[in-house]
């Protein structure tokens, strides 16, 4: 069956498959053995049905591996080879390292600048600040980082104050470190310790 006869060419995956054709795939076609059977469906396509499924938003492998059977997006990217199982998808992401992968990257963010997608003067915020190996419920708003950011403030120049009364020293110049040793001076040269622990 010719799954390309039901696809506009505007479509999203038509558009990613275009882009990702004109990458360099021979890092990871050298992560695979000449010698041996060759792979059930090969690196490139696979490489080609996970950015796609990234750009909907799909990440479960399970979920992944559901499309290639039923959604003719999918099947159209796999080129009539048989839908993977999870596994499959497992062991090739796993196979895969991070500089093969940055570099695919990079790749492909130099293809969409190509086609004048990517605007590199501005960079964006969507309101939310997200830790690197971030979960769901990891993410922190961005209101309340400013907040946060604002009280630091606050309570670094009530130390300032509180430096300035019990030493006479001026350290509203100081930067941030300085102002630390000058606080550890401070303490040290009184015979005040530090402690640590909950409640100290």
């Amino acid at each position: 069956m010719d799954y390309g006869i039901s696809l506009e060419q505007d479509r999203l995956v038509c558009i990613v498959d275009a882009l990702l054709e004109r990458l360099d795939y021979s890092a990871l076609q050298h992560l695979y053995s000449v010698k041996g059977r060759n792979p059930k469906v090969p690196p490139k396509i696979l490489f080609k049905v996970m950015v796609f499924a990234a750009a909907q938003g799909v990440y479960s492998l399970r979920s992944i591996s559901e499309q290639c059977r039923v959604n003719i997006e999918y099947m159209w990217l796999l080129e009539g080879y048989l839908a993977p199982s999870h596994m499959t998808f497992g062991r090739f992401f796993h196979r895969i390292p991070i500089a093969v992968l940055r570099q695919l990257f990079v790749q492909f963010v130099h293809q969409l600048s190509l086609l004048d997608s990517v605007d590199f003067t501005e960079w964006y915020i969507d309101g939310t600040k997200m830790e690197a190996n971030a979960n769901r419920y990891t993410f922190v708003w961005r209101k309340r980082v400013e907040k946060g950011i604002a009280k630091l403030k606050e309570k670094r120049r009530q130390i300032q104050e509180q430096m300035l009364a019990f030493t006479g020293m001026d350290i509203f110049i100081l930067d941030d470190d300085e102002l630390l040793r000058s606080v550890v001076d401070v303490c040290q040269g009184n015979g005040i310790t530090f402690v640590q622990g909950s409640g100290h």
